[in-house]
């Protein structure tokens, strides 16, 4: 009984505007191939443009290679969608950040390595659905960081950068909820 109690509370807390805050925050933490503990409000504009351009490229990667590995055409048709999404984006970040006088980061890290590695041995149904798992968690990240940044970035130009992409990143993140 105790035990009901107690979940019923927590339950009742979760809800709460600081329960879901900190749900919010906690997963835009890293807790996906993103990488990054800060929160987007904490970061400067070399820290936003290295977690922006590696979220980026992870995309990137990803809808390429879901544009040949999906099975389903839909999942093709968004891929293909994200790709060039992803890559308008990093172009766009790219001439924001020389603006800034900051460097681009082109690589991935381990985590984002080892899901790709992870997706690239899947095929079929189970890709896609991986795939747009991926693209759940990924694109969740990527909109807090955007909106946050977009919001109370220290660099105009990668506020500009963050304000025009949030829209974009909205509606294919809206395309992958059930």
């Amino acid at each position: 009984m105790k035990r009901l109690i107690l979940l019923g509370i927590v339950a009742v807390l979760a809800h709460t505007p600081a329960g879901m805050a900190q749900q919010r925050d906690e997963a835009a933490s890293g807790a996906n191939v993103h990488d990054g503990a800060q929160k987007a409000t904490e970061l400067n504009a070399e820290q936003f443009t290295r977690r922006a351009a590696k979220a980026s490229l992870f995309d990137i990667e990803a809808a390429r290679l879901a544009t040949v590995r999906a099975r389903d055409p839909n999942t093709s048709v968004f891929a293909q969608q994200v790709l060039n999404d992803q890559l308008k984006a990093q172009a766009d970040l790219k001439v924001a950040a020389e603006q800034e006088g900051l460097p681009l980061e082109n690589k991935l890290d381990g985590r984002q390595q080892r899901e790709l590695e992870r997706l690239k041995q899947m095929e079929g149904e189970g890709f896609d659905k991986a795939f747009y798992s991926v693209q759940k968690k990924t694109q969740r990240a990527t909109l807090t960081l955007l909106s946050e940044y977009g919001a109370n970035g220290d660099r105009e130009s990668l506020r500009a950068f963050a304000q025009s992409h949030y829209s974009t990143m909205k509606v294919n993140f809206a395309r992958v909820q059930p």
